[in-house]
Protein backbone atom coordinates (compact mmCIF):
# COMPACT_ATOMS: atom_id res chain seq x y z
CA UNK A 1 0.00 0.00 0.00
CA UNK A 2 1.43 3.43 -0.93
CA UNK A 3 2.16 5.82 1.89
CA UNK A 4 0.26 9.09 2.29
CA UNK A 5 3.01 11.19 0.72
CA UNK A 6 2.65 9.31 -2.58
CA UNK A 7 -1.11 9.97 -2.70
CA UNK A 8 -0.99 13.75 -2.20
CA UNK A 9 0.12 14.47 -5.80
CA UNK A 10 -2.80 12.36 -7.09
CA UNK A 11 -5.31 14.41 -5.10
CA UNK A 12 -3.62 17.65 -6.12
CA UNK A 13 -3.92 16.66 -9.79
CA UNK A 14 -7.58 15.76 -9.35
CA UNK A 15 -8.26 19.08 -7.61
CA UNK A 16 -6.54 20.99 -10.42
CA UNK A 17 -8.50 19.06 -13.07
CA UNK A 18 -11.77 19.72 -11.23
CA UNK A 19 -11.05 23.43 -10.87
CA UNK A 20 -10.03 23.75 -14.52
CA UNK A 21 -13.54 22.60 -15.49
CA UNK A 22 -15.38 24.97 -13.15
CA UNK A 23 -16.98 27.66 -15.29
CA UNK A 24 -19.80 28.86 -13.01
CA UNK A 25 -22.12 26.32 -14.64
CA UNK A 26 -20.42 22.90 -14.83
CA UNK A 27 -19.80 22.60 -11.09
CA UNK A 28 -23.50 23.13 -10.29
CA UNK A 29 -24.73 19.96 -12.00
CA UNK A 30 -21.55 18.05 -12.82
CA UNK A 31 -18.39 17.22 -10.93
CA UNK A 32 -16.61 14.50 -9.02
CA UNK A 33 -18.23 12.11 -6.55
CA UNK A 34 -16.29 9.79 -4.27
CA UNK A 35 -18.29 7.32 -2.23
CA UNK A 36 -17.72 4.12 -0.31
CA UNK A 37 -18.90 0.59 -1.09
CA UNK A 38 -20.08 -1.83 1.55
CA UNK A 39 -17.83 -4.70 0.51
CA UNK A 40 -15.62 -2.50 1.51
CA UNK A 41 -14.31 -0.28 -1.22
CA UNK A 42 -14.55 2.96 -3.19
CA UNK A 43 -16.68 4.30 -6.02
CA UNK A 44 -15.49 7.32 -8.00
CA UNK A 45 -17.73 9.01 -10.57
CA UNK A 46 -16.67 11.96 -12.71
CA UNK A 47 -18.98 13.84 -15.08
CA UNK A 48 -17.63 14.02 -18.61
CA UNK A 49 -20.36 16.34 -19.85
CA UNK A 50 -19.10 19.82 -20.52
CA UNK A 51 -15.44 18.77 -20.49
CA UNK A 52 -13.02 18.30 -23.35
CA UNK A 53 -12.69 14.58 -22.55
CA UNK A 54 -13.48 12.16 -25.36
CA UNK A 55 -15.29 9.25 -23.64
CA UNK A 56 -13.70 6.85 -26.13
CA UNK A 57 -10.27 7.76 -24.75
CA UNK A 58 -11.06 5.98 -21.47
CA UNK A 59 -10.72 2.27 -22.02
CA UNK A 60 -12.66 -0.10 -19.74
CA UNK A 61 -10.35 -1.90 -17.33
CA UNK A 62 -10.83 -4.68 -14.77
CA UNK A 63 -8.05 -5.85 -12.47
CA UNK A 64 -8.66 -8.38 -9.72
CA UNK A 65 -5.72 -9.26 -7.48
CA UNK A 66 -7.72 -10.48 -4.48
CA UNK A 67 -10.98 -9.67 -2.68
CA UNK A 68 -9.59 -6.41 -1.22
CA UNK A 69 -7.21 -5.41 -4.05
CA UNK A 70 -9.15 -4.82 -7.25
CA UNK A 71 -10.56 -2.11 -9.47
CA UNK A 72 -12.71 -1.70 -12.52
CA UNK A 73 -13.21 1.44 -14.55
CA UNK A 74 -15.46 2.34 -17.47
CA UNK A 75 -17.49 5.12 -19.04
CA UNK A 76 -21.21 4.76 -18.55
CA UNK A 77 -24.41 6.72 -18.95
CA UNK A 78 -25.63 7.87 -15.55
CA UNK A 79 -28.79 10.00 -15.49
CA UNK A 80 -27.80 11.27 -12.02
CA UNK A 81 -24.58 12.84 -13.31
CA UNK A 82 -24.48 15.88 -15.55
CA UNK A 83 -27.45 17.78 -16.80
CA UNK A 84 -26.00 20.65 -18.82
CA UNK A 85 -27.51 19.47 -22.08
CA UNK A 86 -24.14 19.68 -23.83
CA UNK A 87 -22.00 17.02 -25.51
CA UNK A 88 -21.37 13.74 -23.65
CA UNK A 89 -24.71 14.20 -21.87
CA UNK A 90 -24.86 12.11 -18.69
CA UNK A 91 -21.69 10.21 -19.56
CA UNK A 92 -19.37 9.71 -16.65
CA UNK A 93 -16.21 7.91 -15.69
CA UNK A 94 -17.06 5.23 -13.14
CA UNK A 95 -14.35 3.53 -11.13
CA UNK A 96 -14.85 1.04 -8.31
CA UNK A 97 -12.22 -0.72 -6.27
CA UNK A 98 -11.11 -2.25 -3.03
CA UNK A 99 -10.43 -0.39 0.22
CA UNK A 100 -6.81 0.41 -0.74
CA UNK A 101 -7.43 1.23 -4.42
CA UNK A 102 -8.83 4.78 -4.30
CA UNK A 103 -5.62 6.41 -5.52
CA UNK A 104 -5.28 3.77 -8.27
CA UNK A 105 -8.79 4.58 -9.55
CA UNK A 106 -8.11 8.33 -9.54
CA UNK A 107 -4.74 7.80 -11.21
CA UNK A 108 -6.35 5.69 -13.95
CA UNK A 109 -8.85 8.47 -14.65
CA UNK A 110 -6.19 11.19 -14.69
CA UNK A 111 -3.86 9.18 -16.94
CA UNK A 112 -6.62 8.72 -19.52
CA UNK A 113 -7.64 12.36 -19.57
CA UNK A 114 -4.11 13.62 -20.06
CA UNK A 115 -3.38 14.97 -16.58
Amino acid sequence: MPDMHEEIPILSKLMRWYYSNCDEEWEHSCGVKIDTLDNPGWWVKVSLEGTSIDPKSIEPRKIYRDEHDWFECEVLNDPNMGGLGRHHMNLCFSGMGGPHNLSEIIEYFLRHVGV
